[in-house]
């Protein structure tokens, strides 16, 4: 795995965002951000060019961003992922935080993450109700 860019700026930590290409604010959750995306192209060879970060839609009105959303071939959202700083315990709440952005969104797949306890979880068909994966899905072409 490749080293991260990282500098500092009047003692505040940036790192390279290689999907924004650009710095960003070094926080906790960026840290687990950044990580993660590093994973899911380097390790479950998701394509970079589908990956958005911070990607903005509206639910219940409210402007949100989702962490991370991949797209497929057809620019359809796939795979929404919600990320926590390594701190935050993963939750009920996290998990509703992701599924009310798929409501929107419509995704096959929703992953949160606080870096150490990772979760994915599949859409069932026709339905908003989700059943946990064993593990994450690795990126096909048809995800």
């Amino acid at each position: 795995m490749s080293d991260f860019n990282i500098k500092e700026i009047n003692k505040t930590k940036y790192i390279f965002d290689i999907l924004r290409k650009k710095f960003v604010v070094l926080q906790p959750e960026e840290w687990v951000r950044q990580n993660f995306i590093r994973f899911l192209i380097e390790q479950k060879k998701y394509p970079k060019g589908r990956m958005v970060v911070e990607y903005y839609l509206k639910v219940n009105k409210n402007e949100k961003r989702s962490d991370i959303v991949v797209f497929d071939e057809n620019l359809k959202p796939q795979v929404v992922v919600e990320c926590k700083a390594e701190t935050v315990k993963l939750t009920k709440d996290t998990f509703e935080q992701a599924a009310n952005y798929n409501l929107q969104l419509g995704a096959k797949y929703l992953i949160i993450t606080n870096g150490t306890t990772t979760m994915a979880f599949e859409k069932k068909a026709d339905s908003n109700s989700y059943s946990q994966l064993s593990e994450l899905p690795e990126y096909q072409s048809t995800l």
